[in-house]
């Protein structure tokens, strides 16, 4: 059996798929991803039965003594933002439809004695799902009191901007007269932070710790633990009555700390890593190289790392915890059996620091090259031992399937390493499904889905292998299925494969049809669209004051609005179910383009591609110019081609199939005619030695002289528009082709 191109691309596909799904589940990912969730009743506002679009929450409260720590949850949609004591504290990020957003914020410094205040909006952002907000939070002061933020008896509620003197989120404003929130039913709810919520929310149960008789300015500060698995995440906060700078195993955190003992920070800045992808199975260091200048250094410190099996191991500093004296020359990695290396002692007190007067910042991580190289090679073993192993087994499968089979009946080599497409497709899913806010990602990479997609391979090896044994004897006797046979099945195969993807494209770009409420910009459109039953052309009339405007731009795209129109009442449908259909059929086309100009391979892969993006699937959803615009532009490009290629003449047919449209692309939008010019060159480079039967050709004149007549109209018609009136200053509608 041959080793062709098309098994190696089946099998480089696999072993990158599968390898990478294999690395990220025992190696985490060096970008921040955790989950905040849990079983919450979300605030909402309403009022005669009708939720708001706009939720306004706040509460106050007296504080006798600043907490030693405060911190606030909120998981919502569409989007939260949050104020405390009238200062922004924090937001959450822009999330899709039918995806919750969620924010964990330290406010320890914000609070202070006497009167405080938390003030949060929601704004509606998608159509049919009014904002609700879950609020989560905690005060703890020095005698280990807490109290609770999130009780419901203590927010208020409202639906407008309000100001009465102070703004709604400032601490001064009055709000006897808001609302009590309404308070849902149980719900679970997780959203998506880029912060370790653990490093925020738990507890600080550190201790001051410092080296005994300690007179040097410097010091090292080191201590072991065991993460029982192999690590999923992990964090670690860093205080220091001066400089330091902090390793875990052997690997600097980042190259930001240089430069120690320049100066003692006039605040106390209290450093929070996300040390997720430097933690390994089992023993574990974390070693920090503090310096002060003056006196002896102090150092502040715990940590917490959570294996995949789900066991965490929390790290705090206390006389557990060793030293050395000065620049220690093995600190990143310490031997503890040296004499050097003393017990801490634990000291008590505030040591100058006090909570609230922190500031804290969360640190990038950034390793040296090392750790680079270490993590590049581990992820090349990965690809590569996946790839060996699928290859071994295919071919042994091959082997078998043809000792099975009568020796002028052959299967295809490709046939073992197909059975490798489906995990290498449920792969890719898993790392797309990443992207999405609703997972993270240990929780798509998880040991159990990579023994699934070897399993899968394994189970449809066994089931060729049966097939092929149960077939052997009556391949034997009975006669080769004749030719035309496979050739229907893979007409067959082929119809279906193209229904599944057009089916899946469609579905993607239908289910959020109308989630988003409309544009701005799709308001002018369908003002536009409503004129062409009244006038014959799209325009408008703002005031009657101001002379009535027809579209000098996108003029061929309200009439395709207009034919949507005799279908739907909706706007939303209007002006978006057009642009859905062209992306359709740019699906088609680009699918058909890779088919002729390739293979069939190459055809299927471009039209999934362009199937599963989430920017073309946002194209199509956006009642505007851009989807018409896509399927013009590809379609003169193919017709431009097919008229071209070769030696002879151009084909007549094709070459005014392109003037067409090129005309429909230049009046979806004028802006592309700028593609005309890279065009003309590619023709020209196509052709550069068989120009003279392509110049020959009178149709190509005639062509010519219509696509320029086409493109002067319409600038004419353009500029006659704008002269109707003033314009001031210079803006992108100044802007010309």
């Amino acid at each position: 059996m041959k080793f062709r191109p098309f098994q190696f691309v089946l099998l480089a596909g696999f072993a990158l798929a599968a390898g990478d799904f294999g690395f990220r589940t025992w190696n985490p990912a060096v970008t921040p991803e955790y989950m905040i969730e849990g079983v919450v009743r979300p605030f909402s506002l309403q009022a005669d039965g009708e939720p708001k679009k706009h939720l306004y929450l706040r509460r106050t409260w007296r504080l006798t003594e600043p907490p030693e720590q405060a911190w606030l949850q909120f998981i919502g949609h569409d989007f939260v933002e949050v104020f405390v004591n009238g200062r922004r504290a924090g937001a959450t990020p822009l999330v899709g439809n039918g995806r919750l957003g969620g924010v964990v914020v330290d406010v320890t410094p914000l609070l202070h004695e006497g009167e405080n205040s938390v003030a949060v909006h929601a704004p509606q952002l998608t159509l049919g799902r009014p904002p609700q907000v879950a609020i989560l939070g905690e005060c703890r002061f020095a005698d280990g009191k807490v109290k609770s933020l999130s009780d419901p008896d203590d927010w208020k509620a409202a639906s407008v901007y309000d100001r009465r003197g102070p703004f709604w989120y400032e601490t001064a404003f009055e709000d006897e007269h808001w609302a009590k929130p309404t308070q849902g039913e149980p719900v679970s709810w997780r959203a998506q932070v880029n912060v370790p919520p653990g490093a925020i929310k738990h507890p600080r149960s550190a201790k001051w710790i410092t080296l005994p008789d300690a007179k040097s300015e410097a010091a090292v500060f080191s201590r072991t633990f065991d993460v029982d698995g192999p690590p999923r995440d992990g964090w670690l906060r860093v205080l220091s009555t001066g400089s330091q700078r902090v390793a875990v195993n052997g690997y600097l955190l980042t190259a930001e700390q240089e430069n120690l003992g320049i100066h003692k920070p006039q605040v106390a800045r209290e450093l929070t890593f996300d040390v997720s992808p430097l933690l390994r199975r089992g023993r574990n260091v974390v070693s920090i190289l503090a310096e002060t200048l003056g006196e002896p250094p102090r150092v502040l410190a715990d940590l917490e790392a959570t294996a995949v099996n789900g066991s965490r191991t929390y790290v705090a500093t206390d006389d557990q915890w060793r030293g050395a004296e000065g620049l220690a020359a093995d600190w990143l990695q310490p031997d503890f059996s040296a004499i050097e290396w003393q017990p801490c002692n634990v000291e008590t007190g505030y040591l100058g620091v006090v909570p609230r007067t922190m500031s804290r910042e969360l640190i990038e991580l950034k390793p040296p090259t090392a750790f680079w190289a270490a993590r590049a090679t581990v992820y090349a073993a990965w690809v590569f031992v996946s790839g060996m192993v699928a290859a071994l087994g295919a071919t042994l499968v091959g082997g078998l399937l043809n000792r099975m089979r009568p020796s002028d009946s052959e299967l295809p080599a490709a046939l073992p390493y197909a059975a490798l497409v489906p995990s290498t497709v449920a792969a890719a899913i898993g790392s797309l499904m990443t992207w999405d806010l609703a997972w993270a990602g240990h929780d798509i990479y998880q040991p159990r889905w990579v023994l699934a997609l070897w399993l899968l391979v394994a189970a449809q090896w066994l089931l060729l292998l049966a097939i092929n044994g149960g077939r052997a004897a009556a391949a034997t006797a009975v006669p080769a299925s004749p030719r035309h046979g496979r050739s229907r099945a893979r007409r067959v195969a082929i119809i279906a494969g193209g229904a599944l993807i057009a089916g899946v494209a469609l579905w993607l770009r239908l289910r959020d049809l109308r989630a988003e409420p409309i544009h701005h910009d799709e308001v002018t459109a369908y003002a536009f669209t409503e004129t062409v039953f009244q006038t014959g052309f799209p325009g408008g009339q703002v005031h009657p004051d101001i002379p009535f405007g027809y579209a000098a731009t996108n003029e061929l795209c309200y009439y395709f609005n207009a034919l949507a129109a005799f279908f739907f009442d909706d706007p939303l449908l209007v002006i978006r179910v057009p642009s859905l259909i062209f992306s359709m059929l740019t699906l088609a086309l680009i699918a058909f383009m890779g088919w002729k100009w390739f293979d069939g391979y190459v055809g299927a892969v471009a039209g999934v591609l362009f199937a599963l993006s989430p920017h073309l699937i946002a194209l199509a959803d956006f009642g505007r110019y851009l989807a018409q615009v896509q399927f013009f532009a590809l379609l003169t490009m193919y017709l431009t081609y097919e008229a071209v290629r070769g030696t002879g003449p151009p084909r007549i047919g094709m070459m005014w199939g392109a003037t067409l449209a090129f005309i429909g692309m230049y009046f979806s939008w004028e802006g592309a005619g700028m593609f005309g010019v890279g065009l003309a060159l590619a023709v020209f480079f196509q052709r550069r030695r068989h120009l003279k039967s392509l110049l020959a050709s009178p149709h190509l004149y005639a062509a010519s002289t219509v696509l320029v007549v086409a493109v002067v109209a319409q600038n004419a018609h353009r500029i006659m528009q704008q002269t109707q009136r003033l314009w001031y200053g210079e803006g992108i509608s100044s802007l010309t082709i």
